[in-house]
């Protein structure tokens, strides 16, 4: 087993890279267990890549071979009940535990929860029942992350309860908040918008393909959000950071998804002045959320983007990415999450991460989308 100082924290994610600059953004020392190992995560800090066709079983002897140090886990894990379980018992996991998570990834507990808090909540269906026809549905993996797999329901067609369910399709904006818990009380860090109808990124029609933000709320919707994070806490028990994806439709804020875990926008909320999330992520795992809500302290005088690029075809990345110079981890960089030069990128995977700042969301979208391109027009 592999030791190092006190601040050491071990993060564990598909992809590890956001995590970690979040870590050492809070002063900790991270050491990455992720299946890419891109190299401006390989470069900045120590870890293990497991590789595609080893994640998630590869972990826990990943984990065994890490240093003697607390857990941070992100996406795709919410979902690994068992892994969560084994994972915390050889190491302090700090974060919800997998009786919490598998709660929380249960559709029809959390649209009761929401109804029951007299909030909006998306209709499911999770039974073998075949919904009647006339309305739109989407079919959603139980299992799922990222939108990956989200497609729309055929009317009349059954399908496997075990492995997905429906929920209503509603139209309208999405967008995403960040909380903290304590297991009692939720206290929000800030929304961002969910980026949609890109074709430039080559992301499926659900797919998260990015965020841009921090947005700006009225009195009116802050008290939305927090009513809604105040809930899920309360039935849950959530601890550390959580997201909540809502909808805006036709002006109601309509919760789709809660995931127990850090989200993708958090490091944007970082970048906007939100503080080192990732300590006070570990300081409600212990019971103690901030004195200032993290929301109070976001600049709105800038915006700030990242989008996920999917590759659109099979490609591979170029030498110029692997010759990039590390952004140190407080600074927002151009492009990360970086392949390896000659790395064969299968055709809709994702290849790179663009971020973007500017003085509106009209030209941070413009600047996302033209890195984008010239991202891509580097592959071959």
């Amino acid at each position: 087993m592999v030791r190092v100082g006190s601040n050491a924290l071990i993060v564990v994610a598909g992809s590890a890279r956001a995590v970690a600059c979040s870590a050492a953004r809070a002063g900790y020392a991270p050491w990455w267990i992720d299946r890419y190992g891109d190299v401006d995560l390989a470069h900045r800090f120590p870890g293990t890549r497991t590789g595609a066709a080893d994640f998630p079983a590869a972990i826990l002897a990943a984990c065994r071979a890490a240093p003697s140090a607390p857990l941070v886990y992100g996406a795709p894990l919410e979902n690994e009940f068992a892994l969560l379980e084994a994972l915390a018992d050889i190491r302090p996991l700090a974060g919800n535990d997998a009786d919490t998570c598998r709660a929380v990834r249960d559709p029809a507990r959390v649209t009761a929860c929401l109804r029951a808090a007299g909030l909006p909540a998306a209709n499911v269906v999770t039974s073998a029942t075949v919904p009647p026809p006339g309305r739109a549905w989407l079919l959603k993996p139980r299992a799922g992350a990222g939108g990956i797999g989200i497609r729309e329901h055929v009317d009349g067609q059954g399908f496997d309860c075990t492995s997905h369910y429906l929920q209503a399709y509603l139209p309208g904006d999405g967008y995403g908040a960040v909380f903290l818990g304590d297991g009692r009380r939720a206290c929000l860090c800030g929304v961002t918008g969910h980026l949609r109808d890109l074709p430039d990124l080559g992301a499926a029609r659900f797919a998260y393909c990015g965020s841009i933000g921090p947005c700006a709320l009225d009195a009116a919707t802050r008290e939305c959000w927090e009513a809604i994070g105040a809930a899920v806490v309360a039935a849950f028990g959530l601890r550390g950071l959580f997201g909540v994806d809502a909808i805006d439709t036709a002006g109601t804020l309509c919760p789709v998804e809660i995931n127990p875990r850090y989200s993708a926008s958090v490091e944007l909320l970082e970048h906007a002045g939100a503080g080192p999330l990732l300590r006070h992520h570990c300081d409600a795992c212990a019971g103690r959320l901030p004195a200032v809500a993290p929301a109070d302290r976001l600049a709105t005088s800038a915006c700030f983007a990242k989008a996920y690029v999917f590759a659109p075809r099979a490609v591979r990345a170029p030498a110029s990415w692997s010759g990039a110079s590390p952004v140190a981890a407080g600074d927002a960089p151009v492009l990360a999450d970086l392949p390896a030069a000659g790395t064969r990128i299968a055709d809709a995977e994702p290849l790179v991460t663009v971020f973007a700042r500017a003085a509106t969301p009209a030209l941070c979208r413009a600047l996302l989308l033209q890195r984008a391109r010239a991202a891509l027009a580097q592959c071959r």
